[in-house]
């Protein structure tokens, strides 16, 4: 073989990709650790890390990184995943919660779907089992490359309990830490999993062929094509119960016109409890992601039908677009709550955020409904 030839094929057999992951200001437990996870339809994307790679067909050769942060996070990263065709965009989770959580917001075209692979996906599969028990990164970080995480804990603004909030962590860690996941598993062919809880066991797969296909974008995960399916239009009904097809079908149909959300605002910014300035679409459906689960579907859902929202409804959305446009705040109330186990002068620093939080709430609930 020519020196030519060899140089053609090497081009041929290197792969472009994006390694993503993403920050959340309201993620999977809201209300405490004794509470069941939000779906990831329900959580507030905050900022993404990107680490840009490529694949030679022996190692993964890191080539840049980029951080999307700032006040339209999900269509800016749609927009930068839109920008290179090519690139092969892969995370953990990536389909499971990052674009399930960004298409709540903002359009998440087909083109990004059809290039993503989830390493999550991918590892539930091969562990079996209904849950993914021991696949989340930290567990398979350190079972297949003997590697610690940095961040401990999903972060959450809204979470008590202690929980560990996103603070100075930097998503590119964990983005380059998927691309040394992606790189051993497309080279040694293998992936590890961990307990992950008391009743589950660490195990180690081996990746077939087809397994290789899915990683370097040769040949489509199952899942990315059910994903796809369930972004249509008319999603089959046997794909999902009936409370996943509901949060579905509001994502597949366009993104609904948030007039009523938009009203809210501007009484809240006449009142001068929020800041002036016209929102966009993505913030004020981001808005609706601060609610709870429930209420943020019934929102969407009454918008949809062309409903007025109920007083309760107004009055929890009024307290979403304050907690989404002073996170700073809701931070340092969660922070306080976690000291105030501790010691005495903090348990009264909490009760002075309190009644501070209560009395804002009272003139939310002004604003939006006066009497």
């Amino acid at each position: 073989m020519s020196k030519g030839s060899r140089v053609r094929r090497r081009r041929a057999d290197t792969i472009s990709l994006v390694f993503c992951d993403l920050d959340f200001d309201r993620a999977s437990r809201p209300f405490g650790r004794g509470t069941n996870p939000i779906p990831p339809s329900g959580w507030a994307m905050a900022r993404a890390g990107l680490v840009y790679a490529e694949w030679d067909g022996r190692r993964c050769q890191i080539t840049g990184n980029e951080l999307i942060e700032g006040r339209h996070p999900a269509s800016l990263l749609v927009a930068v995943l839109r920008e290179h065709p090519q690139r092969l965009i892969v995370g953990h989770g990536l389909l499971r919660s990052d674009l399930t959580a960004v298409a709540m917001v903002t359009d998440v075209p087909d083109a990004v779907i059809r290039r993503s692979v989830d390493t999550l996906e991918l590892a539930h599969r091969l562990r079996g089992g209904r849950r993914s028990t021991g696949c989340n990164l930290s567990d398979v970080a350190w079972e297949t490359l003997g590697l610690r995480r940095r961040k401990p804990t999903v972060p959450d603004r809204l979470a008590g309990g202690g929980a560990v909030t996103r603070g100075d962590h930097d998503p590119r860690e964990d983005a380059a830490l998927v691309a040394r996941l992606w790189g051993e598993m497309v080279t040694a062919r293998t992936l590890s999993w961990g307990t992950g809880a008391p009743s589950g066991r660490p195990g180690t797969a081996t990746l077939a062929v087809e397994h290789l296909a899915e990683l370097t974008g040769r040949q489509p995960q199952p899942e990315t094509e059910h994903y796809r399916r369930c972004l249509s239009a008319d999603p089959p009904g046997r794909l999902l119960d009936e409370s996943k097809s509901r949060v579905l079908r509001t994502i597949a149909a366009d993104l609904p016109n948030p007039i009523i959300i938009r009203d809210v605002a501007e009484r809240l910014q006449a009142a001068g409890l929020v800041p002036t300035g016209p929102l966009s679409d993505e913030e004020l459906l981001t808005a609706c992601q601060w609610m709870g689960y429930r209420q943020n579907l019934d929102v969407r859902d009454r918008i949809a039908r062309g409903r007025p929202l109920t007083k309760a409804l107004r009055y929890r959305l009024g307290q979403a677009l304050w907690e989404m446009t002073h996170p700073s705040f809701v931070s340092t109330i969660h922070q306080a709550r976690h000291r105030s186990q501790m010691s005495a002068l903090a348990f009264i620093e909490l009760q002075q955020l309190l009644q501070e939080q209560n009395r804002i709430r009272a003139m939310v609930a002004d604003a939006v409904d006066p009497a």
